[in-house]
């Protein structure tokens, strides 16, 4: 495999990891303040982020290359001035986080088009289609809470359906 490709793909699975870290800190001030549906949503989502590295690894070994582990750095939180504030200061940021994973993946996939690596292609196209339905549910939850305003009753009811209730 090409040395460039493999250095980058060690970084993905790392930013896949640091990607699970963020969804993690974003849930726990929901959580904190029980808006335990919403901090679900994105703990389920830290997991998901934790299967993707893992995907990457996988990859790797299966093609017989050297899948490294290294440091995170440690994610920013949010705040808010209220509960709507907070909620959706949450949700844009998930949304940039995501927009950030998607400029990486295509970065990867143009540098595995540039090397001729077509199985590393293969395993790219996977992630690209997954990242416009990752940034999709979270542009749905964004619209769902631009509806929702300053409603109460309105959040509490998306809560729970992003909780599975």
């Amino acid at each position: 495999m090409d040395s460039a490709l493999l250095a980058n793909l060690n970084s993905q699975i790392n930013f896949e990891r640091y990607s699970a870290e963020v969804y993690w800190a974003l849930a726990v001030p929901l959580d904190d303040i029980d808006l335990s549906g919403m901090a679900k949503w994105l703990y389920d989502h830290a997991v998901e982020e934790r299967t993707h590295a893992q995907k990457f690894i996988d990859y790797l070994l299966d093609v017989n290359e050297k899948a490294e582990i290294g440091a995170l750095d440690v994610p920013t939180t949010v705040s808010g001035e209220d509960v709507f504030s907070l909620v959706r200061k949450t949700f844009i940021a998930a949304l940039e986080h995501e927009g950030k994973v998607t400029a990486r993946i295509h970065d990867l996939y143009k540098l595995a088009r540039q090397v001729d690596d077509l199985p590393t292609c293969e395993l790219l196209r996977w992630f690209i289609t997954e990242q416009v339905e990752e940034e999709r549910k979270v542009v749905t939850i964004l619209n769902r809470l631009n509806v929702a305003g300053t409603n109460g009753a309105a959040i509490l009811m998306l809560d729970e359906e992003l909780g599975g209730g």
